[in-house]
């Protein structure tokens, strides 16, 4: 859920750091954010 709140803000236009307990989850959250991208940039 987090990955999805960084990734509304940023689109938005604010600055967005996120940090996660550990850097696998961190690398998770970044793919998942490039994927849903992905999908809008198709769409539009």
């Amino acid at each position: 859920m987090g990955h999805g709140i960084a990734q509304v803000l940023a689109m938005a236009g604010c600055e967005v750091a996120m940090l996660d307990i550990s850097d696998e989850l961190l690398q998770k959250a970044k793919e998942k954010i490039k994927l849903s991208l992905n999908k809008f940039v198709e769409k539009n």
